[in-house]
C-alpha cells in the first residue's frame, strides 16, 4: 500500500509574488513603490489579498561569495483570474518556469511496502463548481509523476487523484483542494461515491496528522445536516465519534460538543430520514453525549417508547445506560435497576456485566481484572463484551495501570483463549488510551521482549497503530 500525494506547484526563481491587477491599479498610483527594494506596506497589502498559503521550497548552492546556484519552487493559492506576476530581484536568471501542472508524488505507507515506488494506474479528476470536471489517466513509473494534461485548464476547485478508486492507494490532498472541500465543496459534489472518496481522503488527512480534527469535526457538523446518502452517513457517524473522544483535545471536546449533540439528536428524530441514517446518528449520538442538556436527553430515551422513529428496544436502552455509567452520571444506579428489571432475558444479563464493567471505580475496574484470569466461571463471551465498557477513553486514568498487565498476559489469552479473544482483548486496551504514557508502556514491553513470538508482537504493532496516530494527532492539533 502506498501514499499518493498531490502537490501544485508554481516553479521560478523568485521571492516575492504580486497579482497583475495588484501591480497595475499601483502602477496608476505608484510604481516605484511596489518595484522598490524590499517589500512596502502597499506591496504587503495587496498581495495579501490575492495569494494565500505561500510555499517556498529552496534547493541552492551557497558556498559562493558573489552568487547563489540552484532552484527555487513557490507553490500559494491566489484569488481571483489575473495574470501573475513573479518579481525576482537578483544578478541573473537561466531558466524560468511557471505553470500549474500538478505532480503526483508516491510513498510508502509502512517500510514492509519497500522503498521503491510502484507502477500505478490512476484516473486524476479536476472538479470545477461551473463546469463540466476533468479526468485524466495517469500512469505513474516514478517517486513523482507530472500530470502534463492539465495544461492550459482553468484551476480546478480541487483535484482528486484516485477516481473511481481505479488505483490501490491513499490518496493526500493537496493544501489547495483540502481548503476548498472544508469551505464546502464537498457538500456540492453530486456524486456519492466520490463524495465517500473525498471524505475518506480527509479522514486518512487527520490520521496522518495533517488536517485538525477540529476542522474535520466543524466540516462534518456542517454537512452532514444535508447528507442523503444512507451509506455515508453511518461512516461520518462512527469517525464523528472517534474524533470528539479520542482526537480533540478537551478544550476543543467541550467548544464542539454542544453541536455534535445538536446535529446528531436533530438527525435522528427526522423522519424523512432513512432508518439506517437514524439510528446510526442516534447511536453516535449516546456514544458523545455528555453535556447536561445531553445527559437528560439519554433519560429521555429511557422513558420513551420510540426514536428514531422507531420503538426504543432494550439494546438501545443498555447503551444509553452504559454511557451514564461511563459519564458517572446521577441516577446511574437508578437506571440500571429500572433496565434490569425490564430486561430479564439472558442478553440481559450480559448486559448488565457490561455496565458494572465501565464503573467510574478503581476497585471495580481491580475485581473485572482478576475475574477475566480468575474466573474460570465466567463466560467468555461475557468478559470479550465488557472490554469496550471496562476501557471507555473517558475512564483512561483508572485503566491506564492495567494497561502493562494486559499485555504481560499475551502469551496466556493466546494459549488460553478462542482466536478472536486476542485481538478484541489488545484492540480494548490500547483504543481506550490517547496517551504518551501509554504508548511509552507498549514501546516498554517490546522492549523487554525482543524474544516475543512474532505473531503477537506483530499484533501489538497492529493495535497500537491506533494509539500512535492518536498521541501524533494530540501533539500537532491540541
Amino acid at each position: 500500500m502506498t501514499y499518493l500525494h498531490i502537490a501544485f506547484w508554481v516553479m521560478s526563481c523568485s521571492c516575492s509574488l504580486l497579482s497583475s491587477s495588484a501591480l497595475g491599479q499601483a502602477r496608476r498610483a505608484s510604481d516605484a513603490e511596489l518595484m522598490a527594494h524590499g517589500i512596502s506596506h502597499e506591496l504587503a497589502v495587496r498581495r495579501s489579498r490575492a495569494l494565500y498559503d505561500v510555499r517556498y521550497e529552496l534547493h541552492l548552492d551557497v558556498t559562493a561569495l558573489d552568487s547563489t546556484v540552484g532552484r527555487v519552487r513557490v507553490r500559494f493559492g491566489r484569488t481571483g483570474k489575473d495574470d501573475l506576476i513573479l518579481d525576482w530581484r537578483g544578478r541573473h536568471i537561466t531558466s524560468i518556469a511557471a505553470n500549474a501542472v500538478p505532480e503526483l508524488l508516491e510513498r510508502p505507507v509502512q517500510s514492509m511496502s519497500g522503498t521503491e515506488p510502484l507502477p500505478l494506474r490512476t484516473q486524476v479528476l479536476l472538479w470545477y463548481e461551473d463546469r463540466v470536471p476533468v479526468t485524466l489517466p495517469v500512469e505513474l513509473r516514478a517517486r513523482t509523476t507530472t500530470v502534463t494534461g492539465v495544461a492550459g485548464l482553468p484551476a480546478p476547485a480541487f483535484v482528486f487523484a484516485n477516481y473511481q478508486d481505479y488505483g490501490y492507494f491513499l490518496t493526500l490532498l493537496d493544501s489547495t483542494s483540502t481548503r476548498s472541500l472544508l469551505r464546502g465543496a464537498i457538500g456540492r459534489v453530486a456524486d456519492p461515491f466520490l463524495r465517500t472518496m473525498l471524505w475518506g481522503a480527509l479522514w486518512d488527512q487527520v490520521r496522518d496528522a495533517r488536517l485538525s480534527p477540529a476542522d474535520f469535526t466543524r466540516l462534518l457538523l456542517a454537512e452532514v445536516p444535508n447528507e442523503t446518502d444512507e451509506q455515508i452517513i453511518p461512516v461520518l457517524a462512527v469517525r464523528l465519534e472517534r474524533s470528539m473522544r479520542a482526537y480533540l483535545s478537551p478544550l476543543q471536546r467541550e467548544r464542539l460538543r454542544p453541536e455534535a449533540e445538536r446535529v446528531l439528536w436533530d438527525g435522528a428524530r427526522n423522519d424523512v430520514r432513512a432508518y439506517g441514517s437514524r439510528k446510526a446518528m442516534l447511536d453516535a449520538f449516546i456514544a458523545v453525549a455528555a453535556t447536561s442538556d445531553g445527559i437528560l436527553r439519554l433519560h429521555s430515551l429511557l422513558a420513551a417508547d420510540s426514536a428514531a422513529d422507531e420503538p426504543v428496544r432494550d439494546p438501545t436502552r443498555w447503551d444509553v445506560v452504559q454511557r451514564l455509567f461511563v459519564l458517572d452520571a446521577a441516577e446511574k444506579e437508578a437506571a440500571l435497576d429500572h433496565q434490569s428489571a425490564r430486561d430479564t432475558t439472558p442478553d440481559g444479563l450480559v448486559r448488565a456485566f457490561i455496565v458494572g464493567a465501565a464503573r467510574k471505580s478503581a476497585a471495580v475496574k481491580h475485581e473485572y481484572f482478576a475475574r477475566y484470569f480468575a474466573d474460570r466461571k465466567l463466560n467468555e463471551d461475557w468478559a470479550s463484551r465488557s472490554l469496550g465498557a471496562f476501557n471507555a477513553i473517558e475512564q483512561q486514568e483508572l485503566t491506564l495501570p492495567f494497561l502493562g498487565p494486559a499485555l504481560d498476559s499475551l502469551p496466556f489469552i493466546q494459549a488460553n483463549r478462542r482466536i478472536f479473544f486476542l485481538g478484541s482483548w489488545l484492540g480494548a486496551f490500547l483504543n481506550g488510551q490517547d496517551s504518551e504514557q501509554a504508548l511509552d508502556v507498549v514501546r516498554e514491553f517490546l522492549s523487554k521482549h525482543p524474544r516475543l513470538a512474532a505473531d503477537l508482537r506483530q499484533k501489538v504493532l497492529q493495535s497500537a497503530d491506533e494509539l500512535e496516530r492518536t498521541v501524533r494527532i494530540r501533539k500537532r492539533w491540541s
